[in-house]
């Protein structure tokens, strides 16, 4: 039988009904990872991913948040380290799009998106390091995009949630870098889920440590089945 690479491991993924964040999901638990899995508004997707977690062997559970309500991301953080134990990973994944011209864009929406795709990763991330940095250990993943790193007409908004999340990301390395590790996987490829499922199941991957005796920069990249993974602040 095949080695379970992160046998005992304790993950809460955000996003988790559905696309990235169902497989990331699914493919941890193959490898022996405890799952708490959030969900968004797809209620049987969860279903269906909780179900698929359970029938590897693992423990795993999960409810639905509206993440529209950031502060509901602590909720997420509270419930899953009660359900788990503890917590040894963390995947930010829940993201919204709103593409439309940037003059057309309203305040409720504007925050709508902060809140979704930038304020809770922030407020999860903060608890997940208040459980990590005491234990000495863990690992926060943002699931990142290319829209935070280039403009794109119409989607102004979108592009500048990712670009909030990818500096925060890096700021959240130099500072827990040395107690764990912090990073950031942009899909460069992004398929839509509902056309092309299995596409995004074959690149969700672990997220895996550089080589040990890696003397490349902080900032880095490897590149490999479509996306492109960054790891900040190296231990």
């Amino acid at each position: 039988m095949p080695e379970k690479r992160l046998e005992g491991q304790r993950t809460i993924i955000t996003g988790a009904s559905a696309g990235i964040g169902a497989a990331i999901a699914e493919r941890y638990a193959a490898e022996g990872v405890s799952i708490w899995a959030a969900g968004g508004g797809d209620a049987e997707g969860l279903k269906r991913v909780i179900a698929a977690c359970r029938a590897t062997g693992v423990k795993a559970d999960g409810r639905l948040y509206d993440l529209s309500d950031a502060t509901l991301a602590s909720d997420i953080m509270r419930d899953g380290a009660d359900f788990l134990g503890g917590l040894d990973i963390l995947v930010n994944c829940a993201g919204a799009r709103s593409p439309g011209a940037f003059t057309d864009f309203d305040d409720d929406e504007i925050i709508r998106m902060f809140h979704v795709n930038a304020i809770s990763v922030f407020i999860a991330s903060r608890e997940a390091a208040r459980l990590m940095v005491p234990q000495g250990s863990g690992r926060i993943l943002n699931i990142g995009s290319i829209f935070g790193e280039v403009g794109v007409a119409g989607n102004a908004l979108y592009c500048a949630t990712k670009a909030t999340l990818h500096s925060l990301t890096r700021a959240l390395a130099v500072e827990l870098g040395p107690q764990g590790h912090s990073g950031e996987l942009p899909p460069s490829r992004h398929h839509h889920e509902r056309a092309h499922k299995s596409s995004i199941r074959g690149r969700a991957r672990l997220y895996r440590r550089p080589p040990s005796g890696d003397s490349r920069p902080p900032l880095c990249r490897a590149r490999g089945n479509g996306c492109g993974i960054r790891f900040y602040g190296l231990p």
